[in-house]
């Protein structure tokens, strides 16, 4: 029986050094001891983009789950996560040789110990695991559909009492216990802010004293405030003040590292910022979610009260005792982690991509070169579009505004030459209004068989015309032996003229619809450039295993 068990913990070892696995665990107490900027103004910028482009690419009647599936769609998949764990301007702490898991050996925990830990960085004076923004978009999204979805005829108690239980159950299957040895508190309340923000999107006073994020206008959803995470963000969002409970196989190792930081100068001088501000209070406000209290025996100020109650001598002992363990466990770690930018310069080729996020399992080799593949085909139909706007468009409405009129005239007369420049026909002008003007045509291969569309649009609001660009990406008449016969990828390219304070807006953007999801590039998330990032968000989830 114990060679069995030995085998079984040897295979999971094994499978988890060779499959290239992004972390599931973090460390907030040793973070604490260092001061990382707040990254709030850029992580909140990116949700507010993905806001704003759900709100672009929204069609349809108004429909709160459509638009929550939008938002969720685009931003969970551990996507945020990533991009927080690679963004060169958001600084982070990640040491695993330096961490309350220094100790751990491989059948405490196979992923913590060979694959380390996700990074922890400031959000609204919180340090965070980088692994929260999964919980918060991709598990927030989850509690929403089972309790506004599918329980939207439950009572309120109901609906907490059932996204309770799935949240306890990931934890202690999936995405904790089972896998890490480790059930985080903290998961528990971000999963469930991550619910109140989805339910803010199109509710009032969800955030209390706040309108909702949005409203729909004449049967369009309409920005009224933007997204920020300090409406969600406390103290229990970090993992060393609401602490986690951890497995046998794991306390003992996490309470000798805690005891060597008791008496740690840069804690001895303040002890005061490892305990939660307006503790009581949150105590209250989640109180709901049977957030497990015994681990509270792991807040650092509490396992260094009962160190300091031993005598001096057993103290040095047991420091000596484990100094030697931390010695004779922490050489092989690894120090602070590289952004995989750093790692490698080239991020283009098919070989330096699968050394990023390459996995041993059958078919994701396949599926990152077809994707790589998706991506060429992208940036070479972007350039021709890129041409027609950046060479023509600009400079046929020239820099002089006259009126309204003149403009669409100048609209109108451009037809002809567009079509000429694309080699398009079909011309439909689908949409005029005393605003804009939309005309779309559909583009055929030699055989006459429709493999694209292009929507010319422009729009006039006093003195601000705006030009687009929008067109279906062909590329199953592109690639052989397309990856998805389901999957569409489509163009946005416009070009944003105020005349009275002559500035010039571009806007360069792809949107990938899939099966079940949505997602958009943006300039400061997932670029259109990034082919890294465009084969991360389209490989098979497993391709990429956390």
């Amino acid at each position: 029986m114990k060679n069995i068990f030995v085998m079984a913990l040897l295979s999971v070892s094994i499978f988890f050094t060779q499959t290239k696995i992004y972390s599931y665990e973090t460390d907030q107490y040793s973070s604490m001891f260092h001061d990382i900027p707040d990254s709030i103004e850029i992580v909140d910028e990116a949700v507010n983009k993905a806001i704003e482009n759900a709100v672009l690419y929204y069609e349809g009647e108004p429909d709160e789950e459509k638009f929550v599936n939008l938002i969720k769609k685009s931003l969970n998949a551990r996507q945020l996560e990533k991009w927080v764990n690679d963004h060169k301007q958001i600084a982070s702490w990640n040491n695993l040789s330096d961490s309350i898991y220094k100790t751990v050996a491989w059948f405490n925990s196979p992923i913590i110990r060979f694959k380390g830990l996700a990074n922890t960085f400031n959000l609204n004076g919180v340090h965070v695991g980088a692994d929260k923004m999964s919980h918060f978009f991709g598990v927030g999204g989850i509690y929403f559909q089972k309790a506004e979805v599918d329980g939207k005829e439950w009572s309120e108690e109901k609906k907490i009492k059932k996204i309770t239980k799935y949240g306890r159950w990931t934890e202690k299957l999936q995405w904790g216990e089972l896998t890490t040895n480790v059930f985080s508190n903290a998961d528990l309340v971000v999963n469930y802010e991550g619910y109140l923000f989805y339910k803010s999107l199109f509710r009032e006073n969800i955030i209390k004293g706040k309108s909702p994020i949005l409203k729909w206008v004449n049967g369009k959803p309409v920005v009224l405030r933007k997204f920020t995470f300090s409406d969600h963000v406390n103290d229990f969002w970090s993992e060393a003040l609401l602490p986690s409970w951890y497995q046998i196989s794991l306390r003992r190792r996490v309470l000798g590292v805690l005891r060597t930081y008791c008496l740690r100068p840069d804690y001895l001088i303040d002890t005061s910022r490892f305990e939660a501000r307006n503790e009581l209070e949150l105590y209250a406000k989640y109180s709901q979610l049977r957030i497990n209290w015994k681990a509270q025996k792991f807040k650092l100020n509490t396992v260094c009260e009962k160190f300091f109650g031993w005598s001096e001598n057993h103290q040095q002992r047991y420091l000596v005792k484990q100094e030697k363990r931390i010695e004779r466990m922490s050489h092989k770690l690894s120090g602070k982690k590289v952004p995989v930018e750093q790692q490698i310069e080239d991020l283009s080729s098919f070989e330096s991509i699968k050394a990023v996020i390459g996995s041993p399992l059958p078919g994701c080799n396949k599926h990152i070169a077809g994707a790589v593949r998706e991506h060429e085909v992208i940036e070479e139909w972007n350039e021709g579009i890129n041409f027609v706007i950046d060479n023509f468009v600009i400079e046929k409405y020239g820099i002089d505004f006259e009126n309204q009129e003149s403009v669409f005239k100048i609209y109108l007369s451009s037809l002809k030459e567009i079509e000429n420049k694309l080699n398009i026909s079909n011309r439909s002008i689908e949409n005029i209004n005393e605003n804009k003007i939309v005309t779309s045509y559909k583009i055929n291969n030699d055989l006459g068989e429709e493999i694209s569309n292009l929507r010319y649009s422009i729009e006039v609001d006093g003195k601000t015309m705006k030009v687009c660009f929008i067109s279906k990406v062909p590329l199953l008449d592109r690639i052989d032996n397309p990856r998805s016969e389901d999957m569409e990828v489509y163009l946005n390219n416009c070009q944003e003229r105020n005349y009275e304070s002559q500035t010039l807006k571009t806007s360069k953007q792809y949107m990938t619809v899939k099966p079940g999801r949505t997602f958009w590039s943006d300039d400061n998330f997932y670029s259109m450039k990034d082919k890294l990032g465009y084969v991360y968000r389209n490989v098979p989830y497993l391709c990429k295993w956390y």
